[in-house]
């Protein structure tokens, strides 16, 4: 998986530092100022207690589905994947990530925080 790097401190997901991966389908649009990423489109996000951990201490990912999937959450599929990378500790198209994940409706329901603006390509 061809990866989009960003580091971070933000207070989602036990105020952790991140590095972020974005599959070469959804790289195209990751920094559009308003992205629809196609269907197939990968996020993963790293969560590291320190900058410098080598290992996460957990994933999330983000999966783009078919339309129809998931109506109310721009067809996303959320996962939790556990600190030894082994197993899907939550995996679901409704609940507390997808309400987290509605506050980003005009970004398809994505994050992007750490990116900086001047990265962001204008409409």
């Amino acid at each position: 998986m061809k990866a989009e790097i960003k580091e971070s401190q933000e207070d989602s997901h036990f105020s952790t530092f991140a590095r972020v991966y974005v599959n070469a389908i959804g790289q195209g649009v990751f920094h559009d100022q308003h992205p629809v990423f196609p269907v197939g489109t990968m996020i993963v996000r790293e969560n590291l207690l320190a900058l410098t951990d080598a290992r996460p201490r957990m994933l999330t990912v983000m999966t783009k589905r078919e339309k129809g999937f998931n109506p109310a959450g721009g067809d996303w599929e959320f996962k939790l994947i556990d600190d030894q990378l082994s197993q899907v500790k939550l995996r679901e198209k409704t609940g507390s990530c997808q309400g987290c994940h509605a506050a980003q409706k005009e970004n398809d329901f994505v994050f992007r925080t750490y990116v900086p603006r001047s990265r962001l390509r204008q409409p």
